[in-house]
């Protein structure tokens, strides 16, 4: 729902006029810098965690190799476009150089939501629900991290 609502707040909010510019399909490359470096890095690293889940989720279902792949298939273009309108619309909101690395999605919430009025008191707990789901994705990598290692360990006692 919070994303949704990031996805769509750019639409209502250039309905209302509160918004000159919005273009999220537009594209530019970023100038080469250590921090541009960085910020790529940890994003290509965000994007890439939790292949390691598959060897954990494979065995768990009928057909693994046709089901992944197709759940690939599908997910794929949706979690692009996901992100592309999510960083349209934070780049609507906010010009590039005062984006909240960290916080972009309650940054964006914050000043979307500022001319609604009551509305805006909805947006405490949509942040409130985003932090909420970054402690849960936290506990679930926890979890498959210590699963993992008690595998390993229960297959090392019964080689040694």
């Amino acid at each position: 729902m919070t994303f949704a609502t990031l996805i769509l707040l750019p639409f209502i909010t250039a309905g209302r006029g509160t918004i000159a510019n919005y273009h999220p399909f537009s594209t530019s490359f970023p100038e080469i810098s250590t921090y541009n470096i960085n910020v790529f890095s940890k994003l290509a690293v965000g994007a890439l965690s939790g292949f390691e889940y598959i060897a954990i989720l494979a065995g768990e279902c009928r057909a693994p190799a046709r089901n992944i792949s197709r759940s690939v298939m599908i997910s794929a273009p949706i979690i692009a476009l996901m992100f592309i309108l999510g960083t349209g619309s934070v780049l609507a909101f906010v010009s590039p150089d005062k984006v909240d690395l960290i916080g972009p999605i309650p940054q964006v919430l914050s000043l979307g939501f500022r001319s609604f009025g009551w509305v805006s008191m909805l947006v405490s707990i949509t942040i409130f629900g985003v932090a909420a789901r970054q402690i849960a994705l936290m506990s679930i990598y926890f979890a498959g991290n210590t699963a993992r290692a008690a595998r390993l360990s229960v297959a090392a006692d019964h080689e040694g």
